[in-house]
């Protein structure tokens, strides 16, 4: 069973015969169905279901004459948010017609591994795997089993003018660390020593979410899994049309990195409000606009 289901309201799925009969009833009531031919007499058949706005289950199987094998399945929830702009490079897992996309953010120094939600779009541009492509957008999603909701830090105007300061710094130091400037590197190891140092004190007397704000980094062995915490930009409540369950949709800003998180309302601790904070660990999926 897919455990990310619960995130865009289908939380009662508790055997294998509930996920049988729903990837049944999805399969027979989908909203759109794209094919690719693979071989003789087969088709790669791509099907999506939506429950509520941008939201749905996505079906990946083969097609021989009138007979349909499910290969894969995933829930999904599309974004409008732009995470980045910068070269991908698509691979596929080991096993299944799952595809897995790696972006390096070159204003961070931070590459990402999320679930490609829009495969169709990758097969009918006859794109090769292993090779990377440019993009005109990476849209990012997190799906969370669960969530907690934090107070904000309190900043002043000065804070937050310096803190954009130091963020535009950092990204140019990384350009020039890229392009192997040694100067570059020094420089950004005295800070993160000069951080660490900072942190290091000031967690004695402070809680430590007040002394970090903000973070996204990878979680545990599987290299799609993410923990962040960041600030809410905006909040969408929806309801799944199938099952009437709500969840929320929210758009996240985590150590600049811009995306947007879903999470079941029953598996949401606190009060999701723009300028409160969000705390979770999500499996990463994005939608890849091909140029």
């Amino acid at each position: 069973m897919h455990k990310y289901l619960r995130a865009i309201g289908f939380s009662k799925i508790k055997s294998y015969a509930d996920e049988w009969a729903l990837t049944d009833s999805l399969v027979k009531t989908n909203d759109k169905t794209v094919a690719f031919k693979i071989g003789d007499g087969e088709n790669l058949i791509i099907r999506k279901k939506y429950v509520a706005p941008g939201c749905g289950v996505t079906l990946i199987g083969v097609e021989q004459g009138d007979e349909f094998r499910l290969d894969n399945y995933f829930p999904f929830m599309e974004t409008d948010v732009v995470t980045s702009k910068d070269a991908c490079e698509v691979t596929k897992k080991s096993f299944g017609e799952s595809l897995l996309v790696s972006s390096e953010d070159e204003r961070f120094g931070v590459t990402t591994i999320f679930h490609l939600t829009n495969p169709e779009q990758f097969y009918i541009k006859s794109m090769h795997l292993d090779e990377t492509y440019p993009v005109k957008a990476v849209c990012l999603t997190g799906l969370a089993e669960n969530a907690r909701i934090l107070l904000p830090v309190e900043k002043s105007e000065q804070d937050i003018e310096e803190q954009k300061l130091r963020s535009k710094k950092r990204v140019q130091l990384l350009q020039e660390a890229r392009a192997g400037s040694d100067e570059a590197m020094e420089e950004l190891a005295d800070e993160e020593m000069d951080m660490i140092g900072v942190v290091g004190q000031r967690i004695q007397t402070e809680d430590i979410y007040s002394v970090i704000d903000s973070f996204f980094m990878p979680y545990g062995v599987e290299c799609d899994q993410y923990m962040l915490m960041g600030e809410i930009t905006a909040v969408e409540k929806l309801t799944n049309s199938m099952t009437g369950e709500e969840f929320y949709k929210l758009d996240v800003k985590a150590n600049d990195i811009a995306l947007t998180v879903g999470v079941s309302a029953v598996d949401l601790v606190g009060v999701p409000e723009i300028g409160r904070r969000i705390k979770c660990q999500v499996w990463l999926l994005g939608t890849v606009e091909f140029l």
